[in-house]
């Protein structure tokens, strides 16, 4: 750090051991924190640090305090407002307790002493309860804390008591479950600790390792001469009534506002700014447009009421840059955000994804985010809108690109580059991205300029051929198998190999998925029979493409149809038997059109949909009724496997319908309901002042068109074809 860096100034809201004998002005009550928090955020404060307090003052340690508290401050600040921090100290409290408040919450940054320390400044009239007020952290339980937080993508703030405690941050580093940047505050002040003088914090501030941010807590009435240490070495601050009750001249504080007022002007008396909400953020690594998902639903419930928290997600602290539109590359993004990762959509200052104008459309929902098919791939993140055909669109890109871990992409081959915001612009800035490319027919070859949709890659690998009668022409499927199961899945799994990659080495690379190779990968089986062989399949032909009766759709009495999947000799021989026509089990594998099949087309013709359902629950035998899409969705199976789920559009009046998450995690599920739909450019000034930049810059970029919020119409137009 230096003197250049914007000091964050971060406010102790209430202590867990001061109380209003001594000071009036300490908050008990959800709604007293809140109303601290505007006076902490009005007077300049980028951080609030919690301890919580059961409305008659006692400390607490339990989730639903954490819960009313940070609910209360949300409903009083805009998300943006302040960091949330959250106290890991405590005087005799399991370590599975505390982690189980930031397991549920999941504030920005949590706080860690990071050893055995007690909190209290020396007092001869209170020496039992000063000796009595240790907060026990032995090192098991540091690293423990450290890996729930790792986990749960919380940042740790390093409280450090003595110049031991700094020197245990090395360790750390090198077992892995300390990374950077860190966020290290050294403690002075409190008994046992290092004496609260400047030179003994920069002799502390000497041994932090390099590149980390930091600051300082004075305990006490210190706290100002600290202070004024902290500001001249080029660190940031911490006050409030936690740490002490005192202005500089010695009278009591009315409100933390008070402390916050004074710790801003001594900044800028010093020749340093304060930092804005969105450069603290960008100073400590933490997340800047994403809300976490059980605080912005007791924000939307405006009490502490919320739904339930949700358990950490797999994907939590990646972060994505989606600059793909309409179907392959919004699959892949939906799965990334709904198992945790934070998506965010980059898109032109025209139109946007084009999906966003597709009917039908929710009422009520913003023009922009309405269209119920975009809902279905586009929940769970967020929206900037760029012009990348300006120099200045194209620096805030690759701006985003540092901070992130991943671009996806779905450009025809080279268009990034011709703008010169390809991978080698992006790996220039952030060597471990992963730039993942969504396209026909891949990033070279003699068709990777070539346009095409889902039939024409199903068509050049051979599988449309293949599907079908065999008399009867090509029957294209319901379902977008090269889009979703060539596109979509295959560059997940391209994205997440990437990123264990680069875990390991540092290093990001470029994932090329080709929908026509991801497509060509489903016909395995068949084409490694045919590269043996040399027999070239017909259409109609294949076994498990109705070459045979055992493996075939049947229609019913009533106008219904069944599927018969009896692969296996006892399915086959069950229906066989089931029906009372034994002299069909050695006919398994006859071809359609033989006998064989006109005797099984008549007995099914003979029985109703309902009738062959009753005979499939008592007869083993892999029938199954082939149902219309409505009857499925509304089937005991999609609803016991929760497949068609809620969403909260703002809005519209009532929860949106839309498919669920298709892999079940037994520990860390999906959340598909962590956000709704955005808006076209819903999150651009959020994002850019996460990004760091100022609200001039950002009022240039909007007048200049390099950047735009949402459209006050719908825009035509789009910035690549």
């Amino acid at each position: 750090m230096s003197l250049d860096d914007p000091v964050i100034i971060t406010c102790a809201i209430s202590g867990a051991l001061a109380n209003r004998e001594q000071c009036p002005a300490i908050p008990y009550t959800p709604q007293e924190y809140a109303a601290e928090a505007r006076r902490i955020v009005d007077e300049g404060g980028a951080m609030i640090h919690i301890h919580a307090r059961r409305p008659d003052g006692t400390p607490s340690y339990e989730v639903e305090d954490f819960r009313a508290i940070t609910a209360a401050i949300r409903a009083e600040l805009r998300d943006d407002d302040v960091i949330i921090n959250y106290s890991t100290g405590a005087v005799g409290v399991p370590v599975a307790t505390r982690i189980a408040y930031l397991r549920a919450l999941r504030p920005d940054v949590a706080a860690l002493n990071m050893g055995s320390m007690n909190y209290a400044k020396y007092s001869a009239s209170r020496k039992a309860f000063v000796f009595q007020t240790v907060f026990a952290n032995p090192f098991d339980e540091i690293i423990e804390l450290l890996e729930a937080m790792n986990e749960l993508g919380i940042r740790p703030e390093h409280e450090c008591f003595d110049i031991g405690h700094v020197g245990s941050l090395a360790p750390l580093i090198d077992m892995g479950v300390l990374r950077a940047p860190l966020h290290v505050d050294c403690v002075m002040g409190v008994t046992g600790g290092i004496p609260a003088t400047a030179r003994n914090l920069a002799a502390m501030v000497d041994n932090i390792p390099p590149g980390a941010h930091w600051g300082v807590i004075g305990i006490s009435r210190a706290q100002w001469m600290l202070v004024a240490a902290a500001l001249t070495l080029g660190g940031s601050v911490r006050v409030g009534l936690e740490d002490n009750l005192y202005l500089p001249d010695g009278t009591m504080a009315r409100s933390n506002g008070e402390l916050v007022a004074r710790a801003r002007r001594m900044t800028e008396d010093a020749g340093r700014r304060p930092a804005t909400v969105a450069q603290a953020r960008k100073l400590l690594g933490v997340v800047g447009w994403v809300v976490r998902p059980d605080v912005e639903r007791a924000h939307r419930n405006a009490g502490p009421d919320a739904p339930r928290s949700t358990p950490s997600l797999p994907l939590e602290g990646v972060r994505v840059l989606d600059l793909s539109r309409l179907l392959p590359g919004g699959f892949c993004s939906l799965l990334l955000a709904d198992y945790g990762a934070d998506v965010l959509k980059v898109e032109d200052t025209g139109m946007g994804d084009y999906i966003r104008w597709a009917p039908p459309y929710l009422q009520g929902a913003a023009d922009s985010a309405k269209s119920a098919l975009f809902l279905a791939l586009n929940r769970n993140k967020g929206s900037i809108r760029i012009d990348l055909k300006q120099e200045a669109g194209r620096g805030v890109l690759l701006d985003l690109v540092r901070e992130h871990d991943v671009v996806l992409e779905s450009f025809r081959p080279g268009v990034l580059d011709r703008l010169g915001v390809g991978y080698d612009a992006m790996r220039a800035v952030n060597p471990k991205v992963v730039l993942c490319a969504i396209t026909g027919y891949g990033q070279d070859g003699p068709l990777r300029d070539r346009p095409g949709h889902d039939m024409n890659y199903l068509g050049l690998i051979g599988l449309l051929g293949l599907t079908g009668e065999p008399d009867g022409p090509p029957v294209q499927a319901a379902g977008q198998i090269a889009d979703l199961g060539g596109g979509a899945l295959m560059a997940t799994f391209g994205i997440l190999a990437a990123l264990r990659a680069a875990e390991r080495t540092g290093e990001g690379q470029v994932v090329d998925v080709a929908m026509a190779d991801g497509a060509l990968s489903w016909l395995a089986l068949v084409a490694a029979r045919y590269l043996a062989d040399g027999e070239l399949p017909a259409r109609g032909g294949l076994e498990l493409a109705g070459g045979v009766i055992c493996y075939r759709p049947y229609a019913c009495a009533d106008g219904g149809w069944m599927t018969l999947g009896a692969l296996e000799p006892k399915f086959w021989q069950a229906w066989c038997h089931g029906v009372g026509r034994e002299d069909l089990v050695v006919q398994q594998f006859a071809a359609p059109g033989s006998p064989a099949h006109a005797a099984v087309e008549e007995i099914f013709a003979a029985r109703t949909r309902a009738q062959w359902e009753a005979f499939a629950a008592e007869h083993e035998c892999c029938l199954e009724p082939l149902l219309a899409l409505g009857e499925a969705l509304a089937s005991e199976l999609v609803r016991e496997r929760e497949m068609v789920v809620e969403l909260d559009q703002p809005g519209v009046p009532e929860p949106v319908r839309l498919l669920g998450a298709p892999v079940k995690l037994s520990r860390t599920p999906a959340d598909t309901n962590r956000r709704p739909g955005p808006a076209l450019g819903e999150h651009t000034e959020a994002v850019l002042r996460a990004a760091g930049y100022d609200d001039l810059r950002i009022a240039a970029l909007l007048r200049s068109g390099a950047v735009g919020g949402p459209p006050v119409e719908a825009s035509e137009g789009s910035f690549l074809a």
